[in-house]
């Protein structure tokens, strides 16, 4: 099972209020219809929250997850008459330009809740991009911890971090090299262990400054069978 993690961005004249409500609603039951044909097997809208971490350049307004069964799939989902005449002419209606795709298997579970007891609760998601000249085994092994990346002291309620797809079909790619999200008991908590991050020790492996990310409330939709 892969996940596509989808970077959007609202359009220039909503606030997010107004962004969230038609995503949540409208753009909600156009994307179910691309259950049917067995192309997506799980959906969860996170949704951005006006209140941020210092210093954390933000990446979208939103990140929808699709589960789908291969990559192959991804590009079903872009082409089928489901999409094609629902979801896809909706999205001017509420998105700014293109998603930006993050096709990434799931490679780290750590913590005591599983997922659907954590929804609801802050949820920061980062995006990195590997640093130039790290190989694939440093990265990964790199990745393999079951502490936040950028704050190894920090023991959030639950953590999931996903590296992307390193082959993929022709006409696919990922706009980013690591997903790692994080569900903290409360913005106090999340805010206090992003004080204490420590981007020094992270420099070695991903791009500091192509870091991004957003605080998100996730909203799940469509639970894969797995969870």
């Amino acid at each position: 099972m892969l996940k596509l993690n989808s970077i959007i961005s609202r359009r220039k004249d909503l606030d997010l209020a107004a962004f969230s409500q038609h995503w949540r609603t409208v753009h909600r039951e156009l994307a179910l219809r691309l259950v049917a044909p067995g192309i997506m097997r799980g959906y969860v809208q996170n949704h951005r929250q006006e209140e941020g971490l210092e210093d954390l350049p933000i990446v979208g307004d939103g990140v929808p997850e699709v589960w789908v069964p291969t990559a192959e799939d991804i590009i079903r989902l872009g082409t089928c008459p489901e999409y094609m005449e629902g979801a896809y002419l909706d999205e001017p209606n509420y998105m700014e330009g293109r998603a930006e795709n993050v096709i990434s298997e799931l490679t780290l579970i750590a913590g005591p809740q599983s997922r659907k007891a954590a929804a609801g609760l802050p949820k920061l998601m980062l995006f990195a991009k590997r640093r130039e000249g790290v190989n694939d085994a440093d990265f990964a092994a790199w990745c393999d911890a079951p502490r936040p990346l950028l704050m190894p002291d920090a023991s959030p309620v639950r953590l999931e971090r996903q590296l992307a797809v390193a082959k993929l079909p022709e006409g696919l790619t990922s706009a980013y090299d690591m997903v790692e999200c994080s569900w903290w008991p409360d913005m106090e908590a999340l805010r206090a262990a992003w004080k204490a991050r420590n981007t020094a020790s992270a420099a070695r492996f991903i791009d500091v400054g192509a870091l991004a990310g957003l605080v998100v409330r996730e909203e799940p939709v469509l639970w894969p069978e797995y969870l």
